[in-house]
């Protein structure tokens, strides 16, 4: 719980103009926009009460901006409370976005930062300062087949604690029970998908990480791509050697959601990722089956709310 005792928001011209420049933006109950004021940080609009019910615990520190039915309700916040809320969405949390942006000038504002579960390096300063944040979460890249016979899907996940890279491709339901069952033993805190057509299926698959509580983003269909994927693996694999991995890439789509992956964490980028990961094919029942559901209701992992970790079977 953090403490009423932060900066207060200054009902300023530069503040009503974050009022003007936020209701320019698209609404998005998964991002999180923090406005930086050098001395502390402004959030706005819905971000604001979700920020003082979760953090603060209180809404009195609330303040609206303007007056009757167009007062925007606004909360300020010290630089050590912005770092506590970052690491609980990016990283403990998850299933958010967090942007920062900065003052443009002329009652401008322009995005500088933001991240995302599988995206950390433009924080990595406020994340990885000390040594208990050296694990950092787990992501994953799927793609849904809709077939006559039936629906396909195919997943990769990466773990930069272990370096380990898993990938898989199994038949579904249309409930996509075996997915999320995969999504719940994973444990991912983001999911990159093809950008495609919303139709059914596709919104049902979606569904599914919302329940599992991972932010859904979306790439290109062409990442999904496999045709540089032995090149890229040979710089990225212990060893060096792709054969060991064939029975990944024999399978198209599992191989498909491994470049995508890559593609996403701009892996390849790091020349200290190179040689030190392990890619292997993931056994999607090698461990006992639960859905989101059950999850929750069995307390397996510690819930947003809880107190500490003693109130869920992982602490």
């Amino acid at each position: 719980m953090a403490e009423n005792s932060g900066p207060v928001l200054e009902q300023d011209e530069k503040t009503k103009s974050i009022v003007t420049f936020v209701r320019k933006l698209p609404e998005d109950d998964k991002v999180v926009r923090f406005f930086d004021r050098k001395e502390y940080y402004t959030v706005i609009g819905e971000n604001a009460l979700f920020v003082a019910r979760e953090f603060y615990k209180t809404t009195t520190v609330v303040k609206y901006i303007g007056s009757g039915d167009k007062a925007v309700p606004g909360v300020a916040l010290n630089r050590s409370l912005f770092q506590t809320i970052l690491r609980d969405l990016v990283i403990e949390g998850g299933g958010h976005m967090v942007e920062v942006y900065e003052d443009a000038g002329s009652q401008s504002w322009k995005l500088s930062r933001k991240a995302s579960p599988g995206k950390l390096g433009e924080f990595e300063e406020e994340l990885f300062r000390s040594s208990d944040m050296a694990e950092t979460p787990v992501v994953m890249a799927a793609k849904l087949v809709v077939r006559e016979s039936g629906c396909v899907v195919s997943l990769a996940y990466v773990n930069h604690s272990t370096r380990q890279i898993g990938a898989c491709e199994f038949a579904d339901d249309d409930q996509f029970c075996a997915f999320e069952a995969a999504v719940v033993q994973i444990g991912p805190k983001e999911c990159v998908l093809p950008r495609e057509a919303a139709t059914p299926e596709n919104r049902r698959f979606r569904d599914v990480l919302d329940r599992c509580g991972a932010l859904a983003s979306e790439m290109k269909p062409s990442e999904f791509g496999t045709k540089d994927l032995s090149d890229n693996l040979r710089r990225l694999v212990k060893g060096g050697n792709v054969e060991h991995y064939r029975e990944v890439l024999e399978r198209e789509g599992a191989a498909g959601a491994v470049a995508a992956l890559l593609s996403f964490g701009e892996l390849l980028a790091d020349r200290a990722n190179h040689n030190k990961y392990v890619l292997a094919l993931h056994d999607t029942g090698a461990a006992m089956r639960l859905d989101a559901a059950a999850v929750r209701a069995l307390n397996v992992t510690r819930q947003r709310g809880d107190p500490n970790d003693s109130f869920s079977r992982y602490g």
